[in-house]
């Protein structure tokens, strides 16, 4: 059974809405948002493959602005039903790339030593690491 959700491109605040087109598999789910050249993944299930898919976007959003390269605007979810017929269009959300904020933050010491033995096997450094686990923890935490 083919499904569709709709949602405006922009919501309040910061947030900005791509859409994912998801294809359904034999053995599971492919999604790439047409929108953002080279961003597809896979997975077992539909929540699966979004996770990883807003991560891909994500990302790639954060290195064209870092490369300050142009990033491209969504394109309408009508436009979309027209072009992917009975596919499964879902929205990704996305954090517009802002420059960096200094901020102080209190972590008990056994926390701060777990932290930085990760942050060296991640190959990465603190503030990157902790940031990415508080977005896939908000990520967890928005309402579906």
């Amino acid at each position: 059974m083919k499904r569709t959700v709709k949602t405006t491109r922009k919501e309040k605040g910061s947030m900005r809405y791509y859409f994912a087109v998801i294809h359904q598999e034999p053995n599971g789910y492919w999604a790439e948002v047409p929108d953002i050249r080279n961003c597809a993944t896979d997975g077992d299930s539909i929540e699966e493959t979004l996770i990883a898919l807003r991560d891909c976007v994500q990302s790639a959003i954060e290195y064209r602005a870092e490369k300050k390269e142009k990033i491209p605007a969504p394109t309408p979810f009508e436009s979309l039903l027209k072009k992917y017929p009975g596919e499964i269009l879902m929205p990704v959300e996305v954090i517009p790339p802002m420059k960096a904020k200094r901020v102080n933050i209190t972590i008990p010491g056994h926390s701060l030593a777990l932290i930085d033995n990760a942050v060296k096997r991640a190959h990465t450094n603190r503030s990157e690491y902790i940031v990415r686990a508080a977005l896939q923890c908000a990520a967890q935490l928005q309402p579906r």
